[in-house]
């Protein structure tokens, strides 16, 4: 069998590397999936002790790039700092709900049941052909004061109006959901999906942080 790209050349030495995250699943997601692009020694916020930094921002970008300078100022090490929103093809750009998911359609922040029930009403009154959009992803690399580097890169999403009755809880809009490749909501992937879906998602990080690297 041919081998990769990747694994045929030696994986960059990129050194120590904070992933800003205090969530342990996301972190291990994380190290994971930079261990098969990089020599890297990760850590996460609760391996450091540090703070947690608030997500003060309208934009995945400003949010991005806060956490890992505050980050950055804690530990004194290189941080890793990702950020995302939505935005979807039938609304306007004044409605879109980019870091505010939870006020999707307008007002306060919902629970799960009440979020899918608005978001369906919205998808159920735009054009078949019209029912779009995408996970926004910033990616912000502080190695400094004034060295940040930043990436940003999108995961498409097609939405539909009969929702899996497989739910997520925290994540309800992955009930009608489908991300490019699969034929299924995101709600309703098997582990081997599931983990098909996070390589996918990790090879996007990965190669915006040898964007970021200038590593060719």
């Amino acid at each position: 069998m041919q081998e990769s790209k990747f694994e045929q050349r030696e994986k960059p030495n990129i050194g120590e590397l904070v992933v800003a995250t205090g969530n342990p699943a996301k972190f291990e997601r994380y190290a994971k999936g930079l261990k098969e692009y990089f020599d890297v020694q990760l850590s996460s916020l609760r391996d450091e002790h540090l703070k947690t930094v608030d997500e003060p921002f309208d934009t995945a970008e400003e949010n991005a790039r806060h956490k890992a300078l505050e980050y950055f100022r804690q530990c004194g090490k290189p941080v890793l700092a990702v950020d995302e929103a939505l935005y979807v093809d039938f609304l306007p750009a004044d409605q879109q709900p980019g870091v505010h998911v939870r006020r999707f359609g307008g007002g306060e922040e919902v629970s799960d049941d009440e979020l899918l029930t608005r978001v369906l009403e919205l998808v159920k009154k735009a054009p078949a052909n019209n029912r779009k959009g995408r996970w926004h992803f910033a990616v912000c690399l502080a190695r400094g004061e004034n060295d940040l580097r930043e990436v940003q890169f999108d995961m498409p999403r097609l939405f539909i109006t009969e929702p899996s009755p497989k739910r997520l809880p925290g994540y309800p809009l992955s009930s009608i959901g489908i991300q490019d490749g699969f034929d299924k909501p995101g709600s309703e992937l098997d582990e081997k999906e599931c983990q098909l879906a996070d390589a996918i998602l990790m090879a996007k990080v990965a190669a915006a942080v040898r964007k970021a690297l200038e590593i060719k």
